[in-house]
């Protein structure tokens, strides 16, 4: 009897917890606009865009990234 109720227990907090990470997982999506696609570019590819706009290589879009994150820190 009492390893069935401890079985219960264990399921009971299981289910919790999965249910609380797909529900924390929900709320990590973003969202991409239509007319702000992201497109992959290779190395010596010519490019030519269908809006104006600015383009900016992978490494120093992760700098970028990087200096906002450690502002958002700070403040």
């Amino acid at each position: 009897m009492t390893s069935t109720r401890l079985f219960q227990t264990g399921t009971w907090i299981l289910l919790t917890l999965t249910l609380s990470a797909l529900c924390a997982g929900c709320h990590t999506v973003t969202v991409i606009d239509g007319d702000k696609v992201v497109e992959r570019m290779e190395k010596g590819k010519p490019f030519t865009p269908g809006i104006n706009g600015y383009f900016v290589p992978d490494a120093r879009m992760r700098e970028i990234l990087q200096q906002l994150e450690a502002k958002t820190r700070e403040e």
